[in-house]
């Protein structure tokens, strides 16, 4: 997120959906530059090449389970409040 304006527009897309009371995905993460960026924005949880690449859906478990040994924290997205997808960056 190297765009000033870009990021602008995510800041005050993270903010909105807090004030609606939604959490925030971003999605189309490549870099962990990108992801620190977006934590530090307040993002609440992320999704792309850096954290998976597509996969079979009969793959999923097996890649679930070894990320979780590797200490890496997976949570499942979703909430009742709802959520606001934040993409392609």
């Amino acid at each position: 997120m190297g765009d000033p304006k870009t990021e602008t527009i995510v800041a005050s897309a993270v903010q909105l959906a807090y004030a609606l009371g939604l959490r925030v995905v971003a999605e189309g993460v490549e870099d962990a530059s990108t992801l620190a960026r977006l934590e530090a924005l307040g993002c609440d949880e992320a999704q792309g090449y850096l954290v998976a690449v597509p996969m079979p859906a009969d793959v999923v478990a097996a890649w679930w389970r070894s990320a979780a040994i590797a200490g890496r924290a997976l949570l499942p997205t979703g909430s009742a409040g709802g959520e606001v997808l934040i993409g392609g960056y």
